[in-house]
């Protein structure tokens, strides 16, 4: 064929592949007289920018984690009695707000705590409220003592306590924990609250009316106004001859009658609280519950 025949095509030298030697397979040594086209401040700065996020984002989460914990302790969390109140608690007197359920006698009562943003309503019957309550005793005043265990009732006891249930029962209140005492009650400031107004001092307001007189025992503790205060709103009082004071000034004190018959405040305690086991919590999960 033109222009050469198929024998006289020339051939083409047979390929033959070359090995690699293994000094081929290693990384290359950075070539230091070159000058390197990655920017190294740049990427440090880039760096240092992703840190201040990663610390703003950090910083920015715990803070509304604290300030979610914060308002779920203080507006959400309810305490179901004093037994749940934790030293925290009443060092850093926290007011608790809550509804007078029952009244026991002129200084005392007991109330079911409803924070603020704790959706529900008050339990209706005795069998739901059971374990429920706080026992409240009113701080810095004491009341005409009623009768226990047979023994006689101080003259306005019962007048005392129907104008406490008058003001207070099935009102919401607010408490401020002072302590706790043996018999499982707490021991508050009371005030009733009111709308662009300062809240009222419970105990000034029944000093006012005469229902009690100003409670001067060791340990004592007084609203804003102090024990003058008090004292000056029980000379009042007097003066006006109001409540207890009608009948003239010598009349037996509530601290004189319960040394005179030996009325031991455990008497006052009903039968709520003298059962533990009905407002004390059991498992380790409400203990972890409590207030830190």
């Amino acid at each position: 064929m033109w222009p050469f025949s198929p024998k006289d095509t020339p051939q083409a030298e047979p390929k033959t592949q070359q090995v690699k030697p293994p000094s081929a397979f290693l990384p290359r040594p950075l070539d230091v007289s070159k000058k390197q086209d990655i920017n190294i401040e740049d990427k440090l700065n880039f760096s240092q920018r992703d840190l201040a996020l990663l610390c703003i984002g950090g910083i920015v989460a715990l803070s509304a984690g604290s300030v979610c914990r914060r308002i779920y302790l203080r507006h959400i969390k309810r305490f179901p009695s004093a037994n749940w109140l934790t030293p925290d608690v009443l060092r850093e007197g926290r007011l608790l707000r809550g509804v007078v359920t029952h009244v026991k006698d002129g200084d005392n009562f007991r109330i079911y705590h409803k924070p603020a943003l704790r959706l529900g309503s008050v339990p209706a019957t005795d069998k739901e409220l059971r374990g429920q309550t706080i026992h409240i005793r009113i701080a810095g005043y004491d009341a005409p003592e009623s009768g226990y265990f047979g023994n006689p009732a101080q003259p306005h006891a019962k007048e005392s306590t129907e104008y406490l249930k008058s003001r207070i029962l099935g009102k919401s209140i607010l408490v401020k924990p002072v302590s706790k005492d043996q018999y499982s009650r707490l021991v508050a400031l009371v005030y009733i609250p009111r709308i662009f107004l300062p809240n009222k001092d419970l105990a000034a307001e029944l000093l006012k009316a005469g229902c009690g007189v100003v409670y001067d025992q060791a340990g004592a503790q007084y609203g804003k106004i102090g024990f003058e205060g008090y004292k000056k709103l029980e000379e009042e009082a007097k003066q006006a001859r109001v409540g207890m004071w009608q009948k003239g000034l010598k009349v037996e004190l509530p601290s004189d009658y319960k040394r005179r018959i030996a009325v031991s405040p455990a008497s006052k305690v009903d039968e709520e609280s003298a059962t533990p086991s009905a407002d004390t919590p059991k498992s380790f999960w409400k203990i972890w519950q409590r207030n830190e």
